[in-house]
């Protein structure tokens, strides 16, 4: 399990680890969240290890831009429902930061949405939603197309 790893990893002690489990079953959080709100890792390396235990790429959104016709055809309700961000696609997949692993539900609406299988990331809470925030805050194209479409289907921007 996570906690595992980041005691492996010398970010936490096995008592640490106790009392994590402790917090996070009373408030009932994720091992990520109890650890990062008691303080005892940051954001960061809670979502590294979290990527690790489920054998998936981290990624830190800062230093990756997702593409705008990505980002256009999809609809705002989902990323902000499922908390993802679709990057672009590569080698037929399309890659998907996410802050846990992702639902089925949102795989196949992916691959549906897209036509290429998704491959999920993870990063942290606070990227995913300071990259809803500022992605939704973006100008609009004022293209008829593009009103047309946001208009129609309740689109990204």
């Amino acid at each position: 399990p996570l906690l595992d790893i980041l005691v492996k990893q010398g970010k936490i002690t096995r008592d640490q680890r106790r009392e994590a489990e402790e917090f996070a079953t009373k408030r009932g959080l994720s091992d990520r969240d109890a650890v990062v709100q008691m303080k005892l890792v940051e954001h960061e390396p809670a979502a590294q290890a979290l990527a690790l235990h489920h054998g998936i790429s981290y990624v830190d959104l800062d230093d990756m831009l997702p593409e705008d016709e990505i980002l256009d055809a999809t609809p705002r309700s989902l990323v902000k429902k499922h908390q993802v961000i679709p990057l672009f696609v590569d080698d037929d997949r399309l890659l998907v930061a996410c802050i846990d692993m992702p639902e089925h539900e949102i795989e196949d609406e992916m691959r549906l949405r897209y036509g290429v299988a998704m491959r999920a990331v993870i990063a942290t809470p606070r990227a995913i939603s300071q990259a809803i925030a500022a992605s939704s805050a973006a100008p609009r194209c004022n293209s008829p197309a593009s009103t047309l479409s946001s208009v129609s289907a309740s689109l990204w921007w």
